[in-house]
């Protein structure tokens, strides 16, 4: 049995191979070509080891900050991976998606369904059906188990040459510069033999992501148009952000085999490429990213953008144009929430008191919204009332990991510390988990 330790760096490096690369393969149906996972992997690993195993990675990442902590975010790409996983009935695991506080272009799986997306990658992204393509080929990773895979071929071999890519996997969370040069110095050993078994992987995922999008009602091309929109990056800029690509290259094959199998598929095309929640959620993050610039053709992305940027710089024009697109379109949370927040942040308790209730009134347990009731008792300075609330809410909802971060910090405001650090313990636990 490999000590806990290599384990987790094991599981570490197989997750940054399976990323985004490698070549997709003939069209047919994907679940008839799939690997026997069969006793040999769940001697190695088991599927409860995995789930443990990937709690623990999410929980030193988020010690590290390095996750996106936004409730409009969280809910958006939760429903997105939803609609995905209702697609695919074998999901092994319950997945838990997030998004990390990086401007590389990737994304990842980590043991026990945990599938991270890159802010740089979601920002890179157009339309909703690239970012859906993306989560429904690391789906494909978590839903088979390549992972537990790639550990049971591993137990054959030397793990010491993976310490440097590890490393490289590590500091590109934080820094891809860092982490490219780290990554491409690790890969010398072993890397052959680590590429070509990937190779596999990566040829089933590519199907999983484009029968998983046809069924999810999303259209498969955006697959392959975020392929190539990668390919023309790497050519023109060989970008820290896109580093990852020079060790498992993105071929203008890859991109013709996808097209192949989506071609074969009857009325592949028909479903939904765009979405307005999508582009208001590309926006939000650009905002809360630092960025300046949004590159987009939707004007009320554009708009929102906008505002957000205001709500530092400029507080007054920022609660002028959210109040305006929140006229224009009645209920919606993007708008509304954030403008809870500016009113907060003037002291106007009552004016957010009064726009959270017509939004409840709208979105009635929205959880969201109880996120925001909550909160809204601990800007009041009724820390007690705003921790029975949260205990009430969490029951309501016991697999919601923000309602029970926001438990947690009700319950240290009121000066409950055992019950703040119960807390926490269940929010990391459903964080990892859910």
């Amino acid at each position: 049995m490999i000590p806990n330790n290599r384990l987790i760096t094991a599981l570490l490096l197989i997750s940054g191979m399976l990323c985004l690369t490698s070549a997709a393969s003939a069209s047919g149906d994907w679940r008839s070509s799939l690997p026997d996972l069969g006793n040999p992997v769940d001697q190695i690993i088991s599927k409860q080891k995995e789930l443990e195993i990937g709690s623990e990675i999410f929980e030193q990442l988020r010690h590290r900050n390095q996750i996106l902590e936004d409730p409009l975010l969280d809910q958006y790409i939760t429903d997105l991976g939803a609609r995905l996983v209702a697609a695919d009935p074998e999901t092994q695991f319950p997945p838990n998606f997030v998004i990390l506080k990086s401007p590389a272009i990737n994304a990842f799986v980590v043991p026990g369904g945990h599938i991270a997306i890159l802010s740089g990658l979601m920002l890179a992204t157009e339309q909703e059906n690239e970012l859906a393509g993306v989560m429904a080929h690391e789906l494909g990773h978590a839903s088979q188990r390549h992972i537990a895979q790639r550990i049971a071929n591993q137990t054959s071999g030397n793990l010491t040459a993976a310490t440097g890519l590890i490393a490289g996997i590590l500091l590109g969370l934080a820094d891809p510069q860092l982490g490219a040069a780290a990554a491409t110095a690790g890969m010398a050993g072993a890397a052959q033999q680590q590429i070509n078994y990937t190779r596999m992987h990566e040829r089933e995922a590519d199907r999983f992501a484009i029968q998983t999008m046809r069924h999810a009602g999303y259209d498969p091309q955006g697959l392959v148009s975020f392929f190539e929109k990668l390919l023309r990056q790497h050519n023109r800029n060989a970008s820290p952000a896109l580093a990852y690509l020079q060790t498992h290259p993105l071929t203008s094959e890859r991109i013709s085999s996808a097209e192949s199998i989506i071609n074969s598929l009857p009325d592949a095309r028909m479903g939904r490429a765009d979405s307005r929640d999508f582009q208001l959620a590309r926006a939000r993050l650009a905002a809360l990213s630092g960025r300046t610039q949004l590159n987009t053709e939707h004007e009320l992305a554009k708009n929102y953008f906008q505002a957000l940027l205001n709500t530092n710089s400029d507080p007054k024009a920022a609660q002028e144009q959210l109040t305006q697109l929140l006229t224009d379109n009645p209920g919606n949370l993007w708008f509304g929430l954030p403008l809870i927040d500016l009113h907060l942040n003037e002291g106007n308790t009552e004016a957010a008191g009064r726009l959270l209730a017509n939004l409840q009134d709208l979105h009635p347990d929205n959880p969201t919204l109880l996120i925001a009731e909550i909160n809204l008792l601990l800007e009041q300075n009724k820390p007690v009332a705003a921790y029975q609330l949260a205990q009430k809410r969490t029951r309501d909802y016991p697999n919601n990991a923000q309602l029970a971060l926001i438990k947690a910090r009700a319950a240290k405001q009121a000066g409950f510390t055992l019950d703040h650090h119960e807390a926490m313990g269940h929010y990391f636990r459903l964080a990892g988990n859910q």
